[in-house]
C-alpha cells in the first residue's frame, strides 16, 4: 500500500491530506493544517512516512517543491487547470478537499507534471521584470513633467 500525501499551498497556512492507495480502493487516511512553510510541512509528512507529494502550480510551488525535494521528498508540482478540471464535479470548494484531489491525482497518476524553473532562472526573471518596470515609471514620469511645463508654455 503506498501513500502519498496533497498540498494545497496557501499564503499562510497550508492544507495537507495523506491519501493511501492498494490494488482494490484509494481513501483519504488524515488531513492537516500547518504553516506554509517547508519545514513545518517536511516534519509532519516524514511523520507520516510519507515520500511522494504533490502540489499545484502557483506562486509559491516552485519555491516549496525546492525546498521540500532537499528534505529528500519526491515532489511533482501539476497543472493548475487540469486540476481544477479533476475536481469541477464538486460544488464544494475547501482547502482540505483540494489537498484530497491533489493526493488522488497524484496516486492515480491523472495529472499533468509541470516544470519548475531553476533559481537562477527565477531571478534573472525578476530583475529583468524590475528593470523594465523602473524604465516605465521613468518614462511615464518624464511624460508628466513635460505635459505640465507645456501647460505653462515651457
Amino acid at each position: 500500500m503506498e501513500s502519498v500525501a496533497g498540498l494545497d499551498v496557501g499564503v499562510k497556512k497550508s492544507a495537507l491530506c495523506l491519501v493511501t492507495r492498494d490494488a482494490a480502493s484509494m481513501r483519504p487516511v488524515c488531513r492537516h493544517r500547518t504553516a506554509t512553510d517547508p519545514s513545518s510541512i517536511g516534519t509532519w509528512l516524514a511523520s507520516q512516512g510519507v515520500v511522494r507529494v504533490g502540489l499545484e502550480a502557483g506562486a509559491q510551488s516552485s519555491w516549496l517543491a525546492r525546498e521540500l525535494e532537499h528534505r529528500g521528498f519526491e515532489v511533482t508540482v501539476m497543472e493548475a487547470r487540469r486540476q481544477r478540471a479533476f475536481g469541477a464535479y464538486s460544488k464544494v470548494k475547501t482547502d482540505e478537499r483540494d489537498a484530497r484531489l491533489i493526493g488522488e491525482a497524484l496516486a492515480t497518476g491523472l495529472y499533468t507534471r509541470v516544470h519548475v524553473r531553476s533559481v537562477w532562472s527565477q531571478e534573472a526573471r525578476a530583475l529583468l521584470g524590475a528593470r523594465l518596470q523602473l524604465k516605465r515609471q521613468v518614462q511615464q514620469a518624464r511624460q508628466f513633467v513635460r505635459g505640465h511645463l507645456r501647460a505653462i508654455g515651457r
